[in-house]
């Protein structure tokens, strides 16, 4: 009702300034796109960009993290708040009404002059309340209704509500960049968690593999073949892949914990939905089925899809409305108070007629000192408008900045992940040829061990350009906005170009 009651007042001048969206000027494509063309994707998928992984234990991970995580649980909290703080202001533009009574044992002095009317609240007409004159002491019944309404004659009370609606809708875009955060993250541990157990799994193969050239060197030693040089690196290179598996192990649980943070859960449960994951060995692939393109639509869209940008418009919008809330504060107040009751000596009798007394009227109220309070008030709302102002200018700039480094970091793991691939293939062969030198003793052992320290090198570096190729793809889709249904909102500036 207030709010209807604030729109339909809006044709009445408001005292302070009309709020404009900013204008701001974007670029026409991402710089980390080059030339290639930008398409923006379908709502669908924006708004659950990771059903694209096709893993339904992901898709479980990140709609029990959305209804359960402690963060988003408080922001929800937050935006419930404002909302209350918008009605709360909103109750203002209705009448106030007051119900009180009271009961009092009263003494009087008999040498007070009473002027019926005056100061006893007898009718002065009636003689209706009159006191007992002949006796000092005496009972007094109240009760009344106590009301009144400022008229809002100079729209102040309507910038206050306009402030408090732009700050709850600032806080339905915080709750919205929490989730787009927390999925994101849910996403990026899940993926760490696999490509921990490959690398474990990496490390389980290649310690077989050293092991058998171990078992070999010790045959070759014992029929004289090699030497005890050759024995104590082989055991080296054996021991000192072994010491990384702990160390991979103590990540892989890390990365359960984390998840179980993030899902509001006890890790015991995370790991049991974990185990229903599809483990990926040494020789299969995270990234296969992902795309080495990505639409991404141009960068004005950041103004309708980034929640911290619309947070950042909607708190701009707020501390406008502010100003002109202050200087609301010098204008006269002009509202109608009244109250109706009874009042009586005694108690039988107390609702007649003959007790009941009203009053009803307008009143004005004129600020004409305050010791420069408020004026100071209104410039100080003024230097928290520039600041607004220039929070927003900053978080489109950082936004602009965040994405394209994302989309960067997108394409470049690609490229790495390719020259990667194509060190393990050449790593595996020249390990191949190698251990075939050494048994044919053509080489040293020193050859082997060089080719197997490089093969393992390569494989665990793969696994991790996997991780960073799938982290990339969660911040860009953090980065662009992706991850909450979009409410549709005209308050959202438009772009410049």
């Amino acid at each position: 009702f207030a709010a209807l009651l604030a729109q339909g007042c809006s044709w009445i001048p408001s005292v302070g300034p009309d709020y404009v969206p900013p204008t701001v000027s974007l670029p026409d494509r991402w710089r980390a796109m080059e030339e290639r063309t930008t398409t923006a994707p379908e709502s669908a998928f924006r708004s659950s960009w990771w059903s694209s992984f096709r893993d339904p234990v992901l898709d479980t991970l990140v709609q029990h993290a959305v209804e359960k995580n402690f963060s988003l649980e408080a922001a929800r909290s937050r935006a419930r708040e404002a909302r209350l703080i918008r009605a709360q202001v909103g109750g203002a533009f209705l009448p106030q009404v007051n119900l009180g009574g009271s009961y009092a044992r009263i003494r009087r002095n008999l040498n007070t002059v009473l002027i019926p009317g005056a100061n006893t609240g007898v009718d002065p007409v009636t003689g209706a309340g009159a006191i007992n004159t002949r006796d000092p002491e005496q009972d007094l019944y109240d009760a009344s209704f106590d009301s009144s309404w400022e008229i809002d004659i100079f729209g102040g009370l309507r910038r206050q509500y306009e402030a408090a609606e732009a700050s709850a809708e600032a806080a339905e875009e915080s709750l919205r960049s929490a989730q787009i955060s927390l999925v994101a993250e849910v996403v990026r541990n899940y993926f760490e968690y696999l490509s921990l157990a490959k690398r474990v799994s990496i490390a389980d193969k290649n310690l077989h593999a050293q092991g058998e050239s171990a078992q070999i060197v010790k045959a070759r030693f014992d029929a004289g073949l090699s030497s005890e040089l050759d024995l104590a690196q082989a055991n080296a290179q054996l021991e000192t892949t072994r010491a990384t598996v702990p160390a991979l192990r103590a990540a892989w649980t890390a990365s359960t914990n984390a998840l179980a943070v993030l899902l509001a859960e006890n890790p015991v449960s995370v790991s049991d939905v974990l185990r229903n994951t599809k483990q990926l060995t040494a020789e299969s692939s995270i990234v296969d089925s992902l795309p080495r393109e990505m639409s991404v639509g141009a960068p004005s869209e950041i103004l309708r899809l980034r929640p911290d940008v619309r947070q950042a418009e909607r708190q701009l919008a707020a501390s406008s409305a502010l100003i002109g809330a202050a200087i609301g504060e010098l204008f006269p107040k002009v509202a109608i108070t009244g109250s109706f009751g009874y009042q009586s000596i005694e108690s039988s009798g107390f609702l007649d007629a003959a007790n009941r007394v009203w009053r009803i009227g307008p009143g004005i109220s004129v600020p004409l000192f305050a010791g420069g309070r408020l004026w100071n008030e209104v410039r100080v709302q003024r230097e928290r408008n520039t600041q607004a102002l220039k929070s927003y200018e900053e978080t489109v700039v950082r936004a602009l900045a965040e994405t394209d480094t994302a989309i960067a970091a997108f394409l470049r793991q690609h490229e790495r992940f390719d020259a990667l691939a194509k060190a393990l293939v050449a790593s595996r062969r020249a390990l191949e040829l190698s251990q075939d030198l050494y048994k044919q003793g053509l080489v040293d052992f020193q050859r082997v061990l060089d080719s197997e320290r490089a093969t393992f090198a390569a494989e665990d570096q793969l696994a991790q350009s996997e991780n960073e190729i799938i982290a990339s793809v969660a911040r860009v889709y953090k980065a662009l906005g992706y991850g909450v249904e979009l409410q549709q909102d005209e308050s959202s500036p438009s772009p410049q170009q």
